[in-house]
């Protein structure tokens, strides 16, 4: 199985446009690479407004909405949480066969977690145990302003501990920048170098860039051509070669 883990240094901070239009960046170039959201909390499998759904438009996949997401509850929580409120119990065995079917229909699958990685995940698991289970690198997306040191080197140095590779990391701004003109918008900017040159400098794990705000009412091809423009594809590319080449 060869694929990707995208997980967040927090809820919210952009995963699945992030997973699905990567996806779809890499099939625009040849790749055969599917999507998957194994479990999804907050929306149904078939509500538009879905991650599930959203991937699937994103990522530009035939495969049936049942075939991307395996459990999606409706409450807006944890999705161990979710499942207990819903009286659903699916295990970290359920969730390892049913990325490994997807995983059959494309030559790489592209996985989106829930949260970050240390999160109550399954009936008896969290998500780093279905990363370790599923024996896939992890691309971590994290928004670049302050805080994003902190929070992106803790959840590097708790994968590495879990011994979960990480290829490298993506910045999302997940609120919109000053105008270009404003000392705000400047200083934005500068933290956002000198924070990937922090992450950088400490782990050794590369930062591909930053993806400029997306609002809502962003089209799913926009989204596409802003990850284009703005993430290193062939850097991401070298590093997934390099796990898969026993590098």
């Amino acid at each position: 199985m060869k694929g990707l883990f995208i997980i967040g240094t927090d809820t919210g901070v952009g995963k699945t446009w992030v997973t699905g239009a990567l996806a779809r960046a890499l099939r625009r170039r040849g790749y055969d690479v599917g999507v998957c959201k194994p479990i999804q909390s907050g929306n149904l499998k078939d509500d538009p407004a879905g991650d599930a759904m959203t991937l699937r438009r994103l990522a530009d996949v035939s495969d049936s909405i049942s075939d991307i997401c395996l459990c999606a509850l409706p409450q807006p929580v944890a999705p161990q949480l979710a499942m207990r409120l819903s009286n659903v119990d699916i295990y970290m065995e359920d969730v390892v066969s049913f990325c490994r079917r997807a995983s059959n229909r494309h030559e790489w699958l592209f996985v989106e977690g829930a949260g970050g990685v240390a999160v109550p995940y399954v009936s008896d698991a969290w998500v780093s145990d279905v990363i370790r289970a599923l024996d896939l690198p992890v691309l971590i997306v994290a928004r670049p302003g302050l805080g994003t040191v902190n929070h992106s080197i803790l959840t590097i140095e708790y994968l590495r501990n879990q011994d979960i590779r990480v290829v490298g990391v993506v910045f999302n701004r997940s609120s919109a920048l000053c105008t270009e003109n404003d000392t705000d918008s400047r200083l934005m900017v500068l933290l956002e170098e000198t924070n990937a040159s922090y992450i950088r400098e400490s782990t050794g794990v590369p930062v591909f860039g930053a993806l400029p705000h997306i609002s809502s009412f962003t089209s799913e091809l926009d989204i596409v051509n802003l990850v284009e423009e703005n993430i290193n594809l062939r850097g991401l590319l070298e590093s997934l070669g390099s796990v898969y080449s026993g590098d």
